[in-house]
């Protein structure tokens, strides 16, 4: 019999965290991506990142977003410590904390947030990749937030257009056009 800190097992709890946080039971969600999280920890397995930037996803879309920052901080030094510090694995929790940071009106942290995972994003997916959209989307978020709605425009524009070239479905895309939308007419 595996333990939970077995690879095998430690996947599954973290699948089934997976499953009950898409059917909308984010309590128990946490709680299983918790047990996974202790579980890599304890084996020193490297998809602890995954388990911590879920634990993150999951307070911050409960509005714990003070609780979510020292998850999201631990998964990217997780991911630089396994990986480097240019890894793609980067881009998910580098931009997640750049919303936390947003969202607490901390702009330039999230700024630089935002610019570090599209900088990854582009070196290793290049420059036409749709994961490029969301930290693209957040950067122009954030000359709106200060009122700059001209520089938020080239933001938007690429975001759409690399939306456009890839997966991302319509509601992304025309969560896009309406921010684009937004730049333009202030």
């Amino acid at each position: 019999a595996y333990g939970d800190q077995h690879p095998v097992v430690s996947n599954s709890i973290h699948t089934l965290g997976i499953l009950k946080s898409e059917m909308g039971n984010k309590d128990e969600a946490l709680q299983l991506f918790q047990r996974s999280l202790k579980a890599r920890e304890d084996a020193g397995d490297a998809r602890m990142t995954s388990s911590l930037t879920a634990v993150g996803m999951l307070l911050a879309q409960q509005g714990k977003r003070e609780e979510a920052i020292p998850y999201y901080e631990k998964a990217i030094k997780a991911i630089e410590r396994f990986n480097g510090p240019n890894h793609p694995r980067l881009g998910f929790p580098l931009f997640a904390l750049g919303e936390v940071r947003q969202a607490q009106k901390q702009f330039d942290q999230a700024e630089a947030l935002y610019r570090r995972a599209l900088q990854i994003r582009t070196a290793k997916l290049g420059s036409e990749h749709v994961l490029l959209a969301d930290p693209l989307m957040g950067l122009g978020e954030i000359q709106l937030a200060r009122q700059q709605p001209k520089a938020a425009i080239p933001y938007f524009e690429r975001a759409l257009n690399v939306r456009k070239s890839g997966a991302g479905g319509a509601v992304r895309k025309a969560n896009t056009l309406f921010a684009l939308a937004r730049a333009l007419w202030e």
